[in-house]
């Protein structure tokens, strides 16, 4: 939709309430800027106050950009100054969380590993997978998986993501994360070890 100047009349002159009344009518994103310039200083201070990085709080500012717009439409907003501080706040916290509960992959595989009775006997599995020196091998045995399983592995391995975070990122459920990876380690294993892909000692 073209946004019609005209129609609005200056942004800067609308309140907040009839930014918002117009962005939920139009769904035009020059309003839904607007709206977000006058504060974003603020949430920005909010950002540094909680997270202190400040790369870091630029991107978390551009998360709750989003996390505004994703809501806008359907939240009845009183103050939208206070409506999005909260909003600010709430994701400053879930960010502080993710980076507390964060878990090295490495030990996140151990780990489970010991309490898998199906594959206590690979426990040597994650040291074949960081200390294997050809590379272009285990890149080419991974392609060989099914692309979930693949998909799966490539985020734990090799981008250092917990099981949590591979939730996220693709939207498996928790289950779907560890049978993906399970099934996927163990295949992978079959590929190299038919390949000639030394046992660990």
């Amino acid at each position: 939709m073209i946004f019609k100047l005209n129609k609005y009349q200056l942004l800067d002159k609308q309140t907040d309430e009839q930014l918002i009344a117009a962005y939920k009518t139009t769904g035009n994103s020059a309003l839904a800027g607007e709206l977000f310039n006058r504060y974003a200083h603020l949430v920005y201070g909010v950002c540094l106050k909680y997270i202190k990085d400040k790369e870091d709080c630029r991107d978390m500012t551009m998360v709750i950009f989003e996390k505004m717009l994703a809501h806008l439409h359907d939240t009845e907003i009183l103050v939208f100054k206070k409506w999005l501080f909260t909003i600010s706040k709430n994701e400053c916290l879930s960010f502080l969380r993710q980076q507390r509960n964060k878990v090295d992959p490495i030990d996140d595989w151990q780990e489970f590993e010991k309490k898998s009775k199906i594959f206590m006997e690979n426990e040597d599995f994650s040291r074949h997978v960081v200390e294997q020196p050809d590379e272009k091998k285990l890149r080419d045995a991974l392609t060989k998986l099914k692309p979930d399983q693949q998909r799966c592995m490539e985020l734990f391995f090799y981008k250092n993501m917990s099981y949590k975070e591979i939730e996220q990122k693709t939207e498996y459920s928790a289950l779907q994360v560890k049978s993906f990876l399970q099934n996927g380690k163990r295949n992978l294993k079959l590929i190299l070890e038919s390949e000639g892909f030394p046992q660990s000692q």
